[in-house]
């Protein structure tokens, strides 16, 4: 991939290089934190505060300060950068002057030995040059779990790794190899120290220093390199995936954006745990097929394709509002005028469907968008093919399994459940039926403990009149209409979905869902249905490129 500018990296990675940098923040706090309460509570048993504890509590400071800032809003990626490096390079020069200062302030003891007591005492013995040696060193490992962590969390190439960690080792060997002329107690230490220990300190971090890059550069290309393989694992269309909306039966659904027109769209992916012949069959029949309906309460399809390991996928219009089911749980038993106002367009959707010889099969409140389309609120979208069927006499792919139920048990007709391949236009009214039950009461034709219970329900028991179930006046013609496309005898039903439609625009007493009434309703309740929406299930965002050859 070709590098890019900060305002063109997606926010998507950007955030997720922030949650990175909080991460790195956290856990050298917690470090440092820890460490600062040992020395803390060694140094209180035997005196006052000093110097070192300082630094400490500096180095403590600086981790939490970087994970307080990366918590907050997305900031562009130089800032990030900035921002990881200042930090990284004030912790090293930190650690250095740690490495100084704690010698320094055992100096009387480092000369004179014998005063010291209990745990000062091997500290002591090891006189100026060894005690120099050992908490230098010390301080070196310290500064190189650093940077390594820093290698290991946050993303970056080995080039800006390979920089960043030779700064490092120059801040923090520069630090070492000279004396700190400000400190009095640090000049008498060097004062005692033999002629050469600065460079003898050089060269040590230096070797050290030198490994601890090697580690850290590979740490980042082997990461970087892994995340860069994951993404072109990922290569289906250009698209770059957002957010993940939800799951069904077939596949899953992201929120995504197409690289170069920019266009809001879905993408749904056959589930990898149910890759097989027949199931990928069907999910490539039900894009081809949904491809061929233009009505406008029917969802488009932009495009469609396979991954290089035969995932398929593909691209359709992005909704811009709620589910039917949402719409309901949310507010109860809807408007006669609205209810008429959904039928009149999924009446419409499956018209076209069933003229081409088509039946969708799963004709539920969860398969109906209502949504802001075209600038007009309110606008009722079929989606989801999944399980389409051919029934005119054309080829079709034989994908469901002998004795199974195909569809969703509270909205399937009884001929269905007797056999799925019984499956015509008159099953997919039953199912509109009982969406148009569903909205007028915000319950389901038959309820039940079991799916068993449910089918037993639909084959035998009569629905119970939405007037009854209310112990409200539902409109008689309204009523009627839904009762019959309810019909345990397909034969009994609307014809076709044309005559479904015949028959809402002669419905009495229907008062209309208008423009103001959808507007007024979205006003009222928008809010609360966007803040039901489901949030990204990831920071990232992966982007997915056309294969045109298996196109």
């Amino acid at each position: 991939m070709t590098s890019t500018t900060t305002s063109q990296v997606p926010a998507g990675q950007r955030s997720f290089l922030q949650k990175r940098l909080a991460l790195l923040g956290a856990v050298l706090g917690v470090i440092h934190v820890l460490g600062l309460t040992f020395q803390a509570a060694s140094t209180l048993a035997h005196g006052a505060l000093n110097t070192p504890i300082y630094l400490m509590a500096a180095a403590a400071a600086i981790s939490l300060g970087l994970l307080v800032v990366a918590r907050g809003p997305v900031r562009p990626t130089g800032t990030l950068r900035v921002i990881e490096g200042g930090m990284l390079l004030v912790t090293a020069m930190v650690i250095g002057l740690i490495g100084h200062a704690v010698p320094s302030s055992y100096l009387p003891l480092l000369i004179d030995p014998e005063g010291a007591e209990g745990a000062l005492r091997h500290f002591a013995a090891l006189r100026p040059t060894g005690a120099y040696v050992y908490v230098s060193t010390a301080c070196i490992i310290a500064a190189t779990h650093v940077f390594v962590l820093r290698a290991a969390l946050v993303p970056s190439s080995a080039r800006r790794t390979l920089g960043l960690t030779i700064a490092g080792g120059v801040v923090l060997g520069g630090t070492f190899a000279l004396p700190i002329p400000w400190w009095a107690a640090d000049r008498a230490l060097w004062a005692a120290l033999p002629a050469g220990s600065g460079f003898g300190m050089a060269t040590i971090t230096a070797v050290w220093w030198a490994m601890t890059t090697i580690v850290c550069v590979v740490l980042s290309k082997v990461i970087h390199g892994l995340r860069r393989e994951i993404r072109s694992a990922r290569r289906l269309g250009q698209y770059q995936l957002e957010a993940k909306l939800g799951e069904g039966g077939m596949g899953v659904v992201y929120r995504a954006q197409h690289a170069l027109l920019r266009r809001p769209t879905a993408i749904k992916l056959l589930q990898p745990d149910k890759v097989g012949e027949d199931s990928l069959a069907r999910f490539e029949r039900e894009v081809q097929l949904t491809a061929t309906l233009t009505h406008p309460n029917t969802i488009t399809i932009f495009d469609y394709g396979r991954t290089p390991d035969g995932v398929f996928y593909y691209a359709m219009e992005l909704l811009d509002g709620a589910s039917l089911g949402d719409v309901v749980a949310l507010d109860g038993p809807q408007p006669p005028g609205r209810v008429v106002h959904v039928l009149r367009a999924m009446a419409g959707a499956l018209q076209e469907a069933h003229g081409r010889g088509l039946v969708h099969r799963d004709v539920k409140p969860g398969n109906i968008v209502l949504c802001d389309h075209g600038g007009e609120p309110d606008v009722p979208m079929l989606l989801d093919f999944g399980l389409v069927k051919r029934v005119d006499g054309g080829a079709d792919v034989a994908v469901t399994q002998a004795h199974t139920i195909t569809g969703t048990p509270a909205y399937l007709a009884p001929e269905v459940i007797r056999s799925a391949d019984a499956a015509t236009a008159a099953s997919d009214l039953y199912a509109l039926g009982a969406v148009a039950y569903f909205m007028v009461t915000a319950t389901h034709v038959f309820e039940g403990g079991t799916v068993v219970e449910v089918c037993a329900h639909h084959l035998h028991t009569p629905p119970e009149p939405p007037s009854e179930l209310l112990g409200d006046e539902v409109p008689a013609s309204l009523e009627q209409l839904i009762l019959q496309m309810l019909d345990k005898d397909p034969a009994a039903r609307p014809p076709s979905a044309r005559a479904v439609l015949d028959r809402l625009e002669a419905l009495e007493g229907v008062g209309p869902w208008t423009l103001a009434k959808r507007t007024a309703w979205w006003d009222a309740h928008g809010a609360a249905l966007r803040a039901q929406a489901p949030a990204p299930a990831s920071g990232t965002a992966d982007t997915v490129f056309v294969d045109m050859r298996a196109r």
